[in-house]
């Protein structure tokens, strides 16, 4: 979970109260958090790099509080203060608004040409708000974490903020070749493009970030009306634009491949700093007018809060509670959801931009029962009593687990995303449609879910290929299979995939192991006499690119093919750089299962 650092003073004065550890520890846990400890600045140091008595590092006390990875409205100080100030009742809840200025209103032109790269950007503008070290200090903070949460370390969502003084809308955000793009980038002091300062940033924090972009022939970049950079999105900001202590209006820009949640990043960015006062006045929040290439426009950010209807005796139910429809409005509120009474049990709760983690009714029931205090609901005997037992594929799973490495396999535990190429092509195998495609996947060696075990097997052996021949790895995990009659459109199939990478094929051990499954699972040869009773299986000779010519076979249960065996064709393994053979078995081992189930 993400954890936050907050000053004592600063949250006792936001609280207007001092709390002892013990008072401050019950608040957190009453709320749903946990106080991991009380440290310094200096002390944290030392944690980390090992230094001591470094200048200029403060001694007061930090709360080191672990936050819900879906609470990013408590990822900074500001937040965690009007949350605990809205459950002790110490603010009523607070209305966001942002305004309409009309022509004053700043504009983004979003260009056709980012559309492949980075497709979505959202922005608004704080007004008015008066930069301290502390508030500086917050609002970076917030965005380092935003970045790593729901922003999926910027892949998914990126935060630009800018002093909007520096700049001359409107605004424009497109994609250019990286020499290009020519700009001082933040905490830098010369010119460069983006080739040049890509690879100034190779070694340092931002290192990370980079292959988010370096596989794209056009960088997206953002620029003013006077062709001034602001940023290049997800990796840095521009030096002319960067935030002081002297800036007084702030521009953010949110850009990424999932409007949802840039929404809810901005909706986050805004709402925290937008209850700041300078000299009595608040922060001002002002629309920005996204004018797409499509001629469709969208004015952001969008703070009207969800307007819901709950029904209090399900609540009840859920939680093991009996409040009435008064109590449970109170609690609503206590947590900053606003609830009014409705007709009969009907209670209308409106959900503020703050709450992007609240999706179900259930989320909101959960927010009751924290009001109402875990450890204040009644306990009871559950009305059903059961004995739990393992799930008979699971159970069959270990059993073959434990078989084939007495056989003299190492198990091995491979991904379940792969790439097309070492799914399909790399397996000399054509494209059937049968696989589940990522989107948005951040690399092509994630973009779809295996539908067979092998090629993370034969990574694998790639990987280890150095170790002393013969190399022999196994692996009873799931693959995944498009399938429209699951509600879901596609389901899991239960594998067993095992290879042998030595000197010669070594398809007789292959062969071997897959007689001892069938005989461990009570499955007799085609070949025996067919007085022997019981289920049977058997090898028929295939044509498959995958394998050497004659030296590949489908793997038939009860007359359904359940896999195949064979060693493997050597452009196969060119594919995966291995230099010697490699014989391979994989089956389903479901159908054994159902037969079992049947009888």
């Amino acid at each position: 979970m993400p954890v936050v650092y907050l000053n004592k003073k600063q949250l006792d004065a936001l609280l207007k109260r001092s709390f002892t550890k013990e008072e401050f520890t019950q608040l957190c846990f009453d709320y749903g958090l946990e106080l991991d400890g009380i440290t310094t600045e200096s002390d944290l140091h030392k944690n980390e790099t090992g230094e001591t008595g470094k200048i200029g590092l403060s001694e007061e006390p930090l709360y080191k509080i672990e936050i819900p990875a879906n609470r990013y409205d408590l990822l900074c100080m500001e937040g965690v203060a009007r949350a605990f100030n809205i459950y002790l009742g110490n603010i009523p809840i607070p209305n966001y608004v942002a305004s309409d200025v009309g022509a004053n209103k700043q504009i983004m032109k979003v260009k056709s040409n980012v559309k492949s790269v980075r497709p979505v950007i959202v922005c608004a503008v704080l007004r008015g708000l008066t930069f301290t070290k502390e508030v500086r200090k917050s609002f970076i903070d917030l965005q380092d974490k935003l970045h790593q949460n729901i922003g999926r370390k910027r892949a998914i969502v990126s935060i630009g903020t800018h002093d909007l003084d520096t700049l001359q809308g409107p605004f424009t955000y497109e994609t250019r070749k990286p020499e290009d793009i020519k700009f001082i980038a933040l905490g830098k002091d010369k010119e460069t493009n983006a080739v040049e300062l890509f690879k100034q940033l190779e070694v340092g924090h931002l290192a990370p970030y980079l292959p988010l972009l370096k596989d794209k022939s056009e960088y997206p970049v953002i620029t003013d009306s006077k062709g001034t950079v602001l940023s290049l999105p997800p990796i840095i900001n521009g030096e002319h634009s960067k935030i002081t202590l002297d800036t007084k209006n702030v521009f953010i820009e949110v850009t990424g491949t999932n409007l949802a949640r840039c929404q809810i990043v901005l909706n986050i960015m805004v709402t925290m700093f937008s209850e700041y006062e300078t000299n009595g006045n608040k922060v001002q929040v002002e629309y920005v007018e996204i004018q797409d290439s499509d001629n469709t426009v969208l004015t952001t950010p969008d703070l009207k809060g969800l307007e819901w209807s709950i029904d209090s005796d399900k609540a009840n139910k859920y939680i093991g509670t009996k409040c009435d429809n008064a109590q449970v409005v109170k609690f609503l509120n206590q947590m900053g959801l606003r609830g009014t009474q409705g007709e009969g049990n009907n209670i209308k709760v409106v959900i503020p931009p703050t709450r992007g983690d609240i999706l179900h009714a259930v989320d909101v029931y959960e927010d009751i029962a924290v009001a109402y205090g875990f450890n204040n609901i009644p306990k009871t005997t559950p009305t059903a009593s059961t004995i739990g037992r393992q799930q008979p594929l699971n159970k069959l799973t270990e059993l073959l687990r434990m078989e084939v490495a007495m056989a003299g396999f190492t198990e091995v535990l491979s991904f379940v995303l792969t790439s097309r190429a070492d799914n399909y092509s790399g397996l000399r195998l054509a494209e059937d449609n049968r696989a589940v495609r990522v989107a948005n996947s951040v690399s092509v060696k994630n973009e779809i879910c295996r539908t067979r075990m092998a090629p993370g097997l034969l990574l694998t052996l790639r990987s280890n290929k150095q170790h002393s021949l013969p190399i022999r790895l196994f692996e009873v995990a799931d693959v995944v299979l498009k399938d429209p009659q699951n509600p879901v459109g596609a389901r899991n199939e239960r594998h067993l995939c095992a290879v042998a990478l030595n000197k010669t094929s070594d398809f007789e051990l292959i062969h071997g192991l897959l007689d001892r499954v069938m005989l461990l699972l009570g499955v007799t040869p085609a070949f025996v006499k067919k007085e022997t009773k019981g289920l049977r299986y058997s090898l028929e000779a295939i044509k498959s690119d995958m394998y050497l010519e004659g030296r590949g076979a489908n793997v038939v249960f009860d007359g359904e093919v359940i896999g195949d065996i064979g060693v493997l064709h050597p452009e196969v393994l060119k594919h995966f750089n291995l230099d010697a053979p490699v014989s391979i078995v994989e089956i389903n081992i479901e159908p054994f299962l159902k037969k079992r189930q049947s009888k």
